[in-house]
């Protein structure tokens, strides 16, 4: 099956969820999250907000707040074809941005940040139980985790449902070290 296909049927599978079914999976995945040792020692922690169907995390942002660490959301600069991360000090700091994600003022982004993560809670349409990825296809993840330093720590989220034996890939595809779902942790 390609991309495109495997895209569509996945998007549609997790759009029969309800939302409660969403936000007691999300609840799940927030919680083993915050108990593995991958986010225990994590500092700068990069998530993202969720665009129709997927993984809700933002309430994770106001625990990283809390806890003293530093949360960070992507927002996509066109002019350049990347992802920024900025970090969020407050969930009332964030806008309406691509697609209606909400996110934070591209104003606050600063150079060092990339560098500075400790941990990437990515997502995805679907995911493989080798750790590979597929997302909505603009390839904004992928050209990102090669502009970092390979040592950041990329542990992708989702229900369950995302999880298939093997998702189709491109030379330029690079690999999670972790998957997490309402059901099991990939290492």
């Amino acid at each position: 099956m390609d991309k495109k296909q495997l895209r569509k049927e996945i998007i549609c599978l997790r759009d029969t969820l309800s939302a409660a079914e969403r936000d007691a999976k999300a609840e799940i995945i927030i919680k083993n999250l915050l108990a593995t040792e991958l986010y225990q020692k994590a500092n700068h922690i990069m998530l993202f907000a969720a665009f129709g169907s997927e993984l809700n995390l933002l309430p994770l942002v106001e625990t990283i707040i809390k806890a003293g660490k530093h949360a960070y959301l992507p927002v996509v600069d066109k002019k350049t074809n990347r992802i920024l991360p900025i970090e969020v000090h407050s969930l009332a700091d964030l806008k309406p941005g691509t697609y209606d994600i909400p996110e934070p003022s591209p104003d606050n982004y600063q150079e060092v940040t990339p560098n500075l993560l400790d941990l990437i809670i990515t997502p995805a349409v679907a995911f493989d139980t080798d750790k590979y990825r597929i997302g909505y296809g603009a390839g904004y993840y992928d050209r990102f985790f090669a502009s970092l330093k390979k040592d950041i720590i990329k542990i992708g989220v989702g229900f369950d449902e995302q999880l298939v034996q093997e998702v189709p890939r491109e030379p330029h595809d690079i690999r999670l070290n972790y998957v997490l779902t309402d059901k099991r942790l990939l290492k």
